[in-house]
């Protein structure tokens, strides 16, 4: 870090001194404090306040601060000068005050390269000279140009696997920031730089480091491992079938991983294979099975064993042998015989002499006809060890009681039908049981209908479950037609009149066996005019399909006449000036019935006469069943218009 500074004499050519001041020596209040930032850094400048002449030596103490770290001004000292050019106390180069006027003390240069890039700075100054100091000036503030680096923070351990008990120094370096009073926060609630920690088990340690002046905040953590084993784990458990010495112990370990063994280390442990052993062997005193019991032992690199158990069971788990008796069948629970251990003929065990045969029971299926009764044996050695064999007695009856179904029926109607009877069923016996059940099993129709058939069936059954079907067939077979009145004959004028199908109009519609149902089954015409006759015809049918057609007579007679209005009369001087006839002339067209009448010339009638003539023009509308008015226009033809011509030329003659 350099510090660059210039000195600049002030003098006042304006200001005189009155020859009679008495010299003065002592520091005061500095006057027009100012800073100037320049390309490389800040130039801090302030003059003297009262003149004071011919004394020692003076200069100017500078204090500069981030704006959120307080002034202390702990190293200057009025009685010396230190010639201060490290942040933050800079001092003046010495300035003498020969001359009874105000100075300027040399000029202070903070060099940028002192400072952080981005924080804002705060600095202020006083007079000092060897024996007196002058009161500090108010504040000024300024900002440093550039961006300030983010803070980084790396954590270098001593060793970053220990043992359990040791110990490790972890030190937080900082790059990036200012590097102006960084504070450290570690997670153990140590605040130092560099710590040391003796973790018991492997720990994450992190810090946090806060810079006052720039206010970055940065974290870091590094994990500290701590050695040792983490488990160890036994190969599975051993069998053997008469005693211990049948699976000795393990010589070493690597017969010990071999066999299934395994040691799980953290990553900075070193395993001790020397080490391992078998620290005890304890049996639990039984027998079949006797479990011994058996304790192996490792440690690693720094001292820290773990144990594991391996169990080895001493059992005769071999089973014995036999065969099942052979099955037998009978027809009748009391036809069983009753259990004998004897008709298990060839037991053998693999270590007992003579296994033990007993009679366990006789589980049924709770099923009858076949009802199966499994009788077991057990043959058991003198360790347990047992196994089951079975017999199977089966009691099954299989013969079908007989019966006869009543007879067949025929009916009308589904209502006719008669209601189910098992006492209508004849002959029912069993060769066993004494009372065969008769139940009925329901009724089935063809899918046919008048007629269809019912099929009835009844069931016989004997206790064992079996059973015979018999069948009675009912005959439903309604062939009587429905009744019903047609509705009363209707006349009307036009087509459009016509009612609507309705067969609501029958009323009275009956049957034997159900109620029928009326549809319209269409309308007839005769083919004729005015009058045209319809026959709308209504069918009645019930269920089998029975029907009855009945009729309604419906007469269309349109007997009103058309309507028209004749063109209006006219009046013509001469025959040629009459009008051709025009239907188009005749108005106010119209009918009950047709859309569109039709309009024509009848012809024209002359009353013989002439000055005037009356012509009687007469048209006809008519209705598309003839009926018609005829409307009469009158054309009169009268010439009252005098002739004219020119009389000849005038002559003159001699004689008559």
């Amino acid at each position: 870090m350099r510090f660059f500074f210039k000195a600049t004499l002030l003098v006042c050519t304006t200001l005189l001194f009155n020859i009679s001041e008495v010299k003065a020596c002592h520091a005061l209040a500095i006057q027009n404090f100012t800073l100037t930032q320049v390309a490389n850094g800040v130039e801090v400048d302030a003059e003297s306040t009262s003149p004071t002449c011919g004394c020692d030596e003076y200069w100017l103490d500078v204090e500069i601060r981030c704006v959120n770290i307080a002034f202390d001004g702990a190293p200057f000292d009025p009685t010396q000068y230190l010639a201060l050019n490290t942040y933050p106390y800079f001092q003046s180069a010495q300035m003498l005050k020969p001359s009874c006027v105000v100075q300027a003390y040399p000029t202070v240069d903070i060099p940028y390269s002192s400072l952080c890039p981005g924080v804002e700075y705060k600095v202020r100054v006083r007079e000092n000279n060897n024996g007196n100091a002058g009161p500090w000036s108010n504040q000024l503030t300024f900002t440093a140009p550039g961006t300030m680096d983010p803070l980084v923070i790396d954590i270098a351990a001593s060793q970053t696997s220990v043992c359990p008990g040791d110990c490790a120094t972890l030190t937080a370096n900082v790059t990036g920031g200012c590097g102006l009073q960084p504070t450290y926060t570690w997670s153990n609630a140590a605040t130092t730089q560099s710590i040391n920690v003796c973790p018991g088990t492997t720990t994450t340690y992190s810090v946090e480091v806060y810079e006052i002046c720039t206010e970055l905040t940065a974290t870091a953590s590094i994990t500290i491992t701590v050695g040792g084993i983490i488990d160890m784990t036994c190969p599975p458990g051993l069998n053997a079938v008469c005693d211990i010495s049948e699976q000795p112990p393990y010589n070493d370990y690597n017969a010990f991983q071999a066999a299934g063994g395994s040691v799980t280390l953290d990553p900075s442990a070193t395993l001790d294979q020397a080490s391992f052993t078998m620290i005890s062997e304890t049996s639990d005193g039984n027998t079949c099975p006797e479990v011994v019991t058996r304790t192996y032992q490792i440690a690693d690199d720094c001292g820290v064993s773990v144990t594991c158990t391996q169990t080895v069971t001493i059992n005769d788990n071999q089973l014995p042998t036999a065969s099942a008796p052979a099955p037998i069948t009978v027809q009748c629970v009391g036809d069983v015989p009753a259990p004998n251990i004897s008709v298990v003929n060839d037991e053998a065990d693999n270590c007992t002499a003579n296994p033990t045969v007993t009679h366990v029971g006789d589980v049924s299926d709770g099923n009858t006809c076949p009802q199966i009764i499994t009788r077991t044996y057990r043959i058991q050695d003198n360790c347990g060890n047992f196994i089951e064999v079975d017999q199977q007695i089966t009691i099954d009856d299989n013969i079908n009681p007989t019966g006869n179904p009543p007879a067949d029926d025929v009916v009308q109607c589904i209502g006719d039908v008669p209601a189910v009877n098992i006492a209508d069923v004849t002959g029912v016996s069993d060769n066993c049981t004494a009372n065969p059940t008769v139940t009925h099993v329901g009724d089935v129709t063809s899918g046919a209908t008048c007629p269809y058939n019912i099929t009835r069936t009844y069931r016989v059954t004997d206790d064992c479950g079996n059973f015979i079907d018999i069948d009675q067939i009912i005959t439903v077979n309604d062939n009587i037609a429905p009744t019903g009145t047609a509705p009363a004959d209707v006349a009307v004028q036009c087509i459009g009149d016509v009612p609507a199908a309705d067969p609501t109009l029958i009323t009275d519609e009956a049957d034997n066996c159900a109620t029928p149902t009326v549809t319209h089954v269409g309308d007839v015409s005769d083919g004729n005019t005015c009058p045209e006759v319809i026959t709308r015809t209504y069918r009645i049918e019930d269920d089998c399909g029975n029907i009855t057609d009945v009729t309604q007579i419906i007469t269309i007679d349109d007997d009103t006449n058309p309507i028209g209005t004749a063109p209006a009369d006219v009046a013509v001087q001469c025959i040629g000036d009459v009008p051709a006839a025009n239907i188009a002339n005749v108005t106010g067209v119209s009918d009950n019935c047709t859309v569109n009448p039709t309009v024509t010339h009848v012809g024209d009638a002359s009353d013989g006469n002439t000055c005037p003539e009356v012509i009687t023009r007469t048209y006809r509308v008519e209705d598309d069943c003839g009926n018609f008015i005829e409307v009469d226009q009158i054309i009169t033809i009268n010439d009252d218009t005098n002739p004219i011509g020119t009389a000849p030329a005038d002559v003159a003659v001699q004689c008559i």
